[in-house]
């Protein structure tokens, strides 16, 4: 007799597939688990509502260009219904906005996982630390990706519920990538653009660095298009436009060739 198959909910407010951990730990997911597995993440212009990937269903939240607060409450509202709609045995959540809503949706024999993949932003610290804070002591096992956070963690008397999952890398997927040729420097910053990244500095750094010698920077990562937007607009502000291009989130494939 083949044992039946469990239904896993894995939640994440990023766009998958996408550049961040969160993306490239539900792709792994989707490639790796065999469930029932179902996804919500969040949708942007280039991505479809819902879609397969793989055997797993994918629904994503718009949450277009509202202030950050509003775009987490529809992902939450989202989140809530498909807890309402589904009898998972599993959750698996990303970030606490989720995990809040699963800690007051609990259901008879369902487990909640917390992999900690997300970190404040300046302009909701408060907000996020409440909803980590609720996540922590509902979750049934923490994921996080340093010894250091377990230790942290464990401080807290949390030590029974944690795991340490380091993030993986397939090194094969660099091999091919020939080496960049000398010449002018290039940098690159791949992650998000919000405040609590103070690109401002890096911007100023720059300049600073381009009045000493030439180089070439490449910043991108954010799938907000307003945020790129006033990037932009500042990077040509600071006359640095034929040094610094301003990109979006790339795919996780294409990461490696951006590095290389």
């Amino acid at each position: 007799m083949s044992r039946r198959r469990i239904r896993v909910l894995a939640t994440a407010f990023a766009a998958v597939p996408g550049a961040s951990p969160q993306g490239a730990s539900m792709t792994s997911m989707v490639d790796g688990l065999r469930a029932d597995l179902d996804l919500v993440t969040v949708k942007t212009e280039d991505l479809a509502h819902t879609k397969r990937m793989g055997d797993a269903r994918m629904f994503r939240v718009p949450v277009g260009s509202a202030e950050l607060s509003a775009q987490r409450d529809a992902y939450a509202r989202a989140v809530r219904r498909q807890l309402e709609a589904e009898p998972y045995q599993v959750v698996h959540v990303f970030d606490p906005w989720a995990g809040a809503v699963a800690a007051e949706h609990r259901a008879p024999g369902r487990r909640l996982v917390y992999e900690i993949a997300d970190f404040p932003e300046h302009a909701d610290a408060e907000g996020w630390i409440s909803a980590h804070r609720a996540t922590l002591s509902a979750a049934h096992r923490i994921w996080v990706p340093t010894m250091a956070m377990a230790a942290a963690l464990g401080e807290q008397g949390l030590a029974d519920k944690i795991d340490v999952v380091r993030p993986g890398v397939d090194v094969s997927r660099f091999d091919w990538v020939e080496p960049a040729p000398r010449g002018t420097p290039r940098l690159l910053y791949l992650g998000g653009f919000g405040p609590g990244r103070d690109l401002e500095t890096l911007l100023l750094a720059i300049e600073k660095v381009t009045s000493l010698r030439p180089v070439r920077v490449m910043i991108a990562g954010d799938r907000d298009r307003g945020r790129r937007d006033a990037l932009r607009e500042q990077v040509r502000d600071l006359g640095l436009a034929d040094t610094i291009t301003v990109r979006g989130e790339p795919h996780p494939r294409r990461i490696p060739e951006l590095i290389g």
